[in-house]
């Protein structure tokens, strides 16, 4: 059965063009991870060559366009390779590319503006884009980070996949006699668009899931990190909703400084446990907070559980969770040192 590749090829380029959307929105909001903006030189490099193919399914165009087209699709495909290693924070290896772009570029040129032969500049061109393929499965393999594992090896079976497909073609190409034209029907040339299709969208898939899972792993780190911080303090500290005073979280310092556990505590307002002995210092506090987003060695006077008053010397910074103001603040008891001077 013929396929219609020039069809084929349209839809290539259509869904290469919402890749390149995504690609943009994804480096947009996540500049601060490096690789994104190579698999959005990825796509459009991929897309860019692919139209070529398509308008040349339709007019005769000089050969200086087979080139570009070609040069396109290869240059595209090293740069997946470029983005998953700046993404891992490693190196690409520029002499393993260059060796790899020359072994293409070369032969493909003689066999094309020399002794013209679209069988052998097929074959040239297939076998390369499968020894990308695996040559960037075996570099992302192997340096991928527990983080990502799980999207990684989804993303490293589909450039397998892919690796083979392509050196299935190559194979096909080497030992069929005729010649065949990508653009014309052809099942070879359908299977390639249909690889192109098929991978471009599982791939991307798969880089979107691996973003935000490296993300969703980088701010649980950041959270633990924040909670070790926050619990090992031997200050006094306490997360408080910024209008009603509702406790939100507290170290063990709090509950040794004020006397209240963290059950008598958290849920509750600080104005229902008069923690403050004159709560308009706290207004005080929460007027320059909001005017400055801090407050610094805030001195007042706090009543424990017990009824006894100490001095705390407190600093506060103002901060948005779950689109709500709350506040941070840290407190340091300076009762003995007030008493002393």
């Amino acid at each position: 059965m013929n396929i219609d590749t020039g069809t084929v090829a349209i839809l290539v380029v259509i869904t290469h063009l919402i890749q390149i959307a995504v690609f943009f929105h994804q480096y947009r909001i996540n500049k601060t991870y490096r690789g994104l903006g190579w698999w959005l030189a990825w796509s459009c490099f991929l897309t860019a060559g692919i139209s070529i193919l398509v308008v040349r399914s339709v007019i005769h165009l000089p050969s200086v366009f087979i080139f570009i087209q070609n040069v396109l699709i290869i240059v595209g495909t090293l740069l997946i390779y470029v983005g998953f290693m700046r993404f891992l924070g490693k190196r690409e290896n520029k002499l393993a590319l260059m060796l790899i772009f020359l072994f293409f570029i070369i032969p493909f040129s003689y066999f094309l503006f020399i002794e013209d032969s679209i069988k052998i500049r097929t074959l040239v061109l297939n076998a390369a884009i499968a020894f990308i393929a695996f040559f960037t499965v075996i570099n992302f393999y192997k340096n991928k980070t527990h983080n990502i594992a799980p999207t990684a090896n989804f993303i490293s079976v589909v450039f397998v996949l892919h690796g083979i497909v392509f050196t299935y073609i190559t194979f096909k190409t080497f030992f069929v006699e005729s010649s065949y034209v990508l653009f014309l029907p052809s099942n070879l040339g359908a299977l390639q668009l249909f690889d192109a299709l098929i991978a471009g969208l599982l791939w991307t898939i798969g880089l979107v899931i691996m973003v935000n899972q490296r993300l969703n792993s980088e701010l649980n780190e950041s959270k633990e990190h924040f909670e070790q911080i926050f619990n090992t303090s031997p200050d006094a500290s306490v997360i408080t909703t910024l209008d009603n005073g509702y406790v939100i979280s507290m170290n063990e310092s709090y509950s040794k400084i004020t006397g209240y556990s963290k059950e008598e505590t958290i849920g509750k307002s600080i104005f229902d446990l008069k923690i403050w002995k004159d709560t308009n210092n706290r207004n005080e506090v929460v007027r320059e907070l909001k005017e400055n987003g801090y407050c610094d060695n805030y001195e007042s006077i706090f009543v424990r559980k017990d009824g006894k008053e100490i001095i705390g010397l407190m600093s506060a910074r103002i901060f948005s969770l779950n689109d709500e103001k709350h506040i941070l603040s840290i407190t340091r008891d300076i009762t003995e040192r007030k008493l002393i001077e």
